[in-house]
């Protein structure tokens, strides 16, 4: 399971002009690539489909499970630009008509998206790190309440 989210930032610099930013970013907020494209006319969208998981990995081995599909939209620019952003196949359809509208049909100057490649991660890592924040909370009350030091593993200062 890849741990990738996307920025992505469309500015209308014109009436007849829009530039885009996209930043990769590998666990939701280490930036590992920034791609730039201008003059952004059309945007596709694609799923594709996970294939078998076989057993050994061999291509004759049992049928084991079958891999998730995955999901790509691809900005385009003038003169061959393009940009590849790999997007959960569940927001997809959403991500996609966001950006054809603003596009084609907007008139807003700037937009903004965060996207995951996979919705799991959406899910299951703002979760923890919001579980670690809660049980560091609870920690901290339950120290100034009872007057016990966390320093001193539950020993009285």
């Amino acid at each position: 399971m890849e741990i990738i989210s996307f920025t992505i930032d469309l500015t209308r610099v014109n009436p007849n002009r829009i530039e885009a930013t996209v930043v990769k970013k590998l666990i939701l907020i280490l930036p590992v690539a920034t791609y730039k494209a201008t003059n952004i006319n059309d945007v596709s969208s694609t799923t594709i489909a996970g294939e078998f998981i076989r057993e050994g990995h061999r291509p004759s081995g049992k049928i084991v499970g079958n891999a998730e599909d995955e999901g790509l939209l691809v900005l385009q620019g003038a003169e061959d630009e393009q940009i590849e952003v790999w997007v959960s196949p569940k927001n997809l359809f959403e991500v996609w008509s966001e950006i054809d509208y603003f596009i084609k049909r907007g008139e807003e100057p700037s937009l903004k998206l965060w996207v995951v490649s996979n919705w799991k991660v959406g899910v299951f890592i703002p979760t923890g790190i919001l579980l670690i924040c809660l049980i560091i909370l609870f920690m901290a009350t339950w120290s100034i309440i009872s007057g016990k030091s966390l320093d001193k593993k539950g020993a009285a200062a």
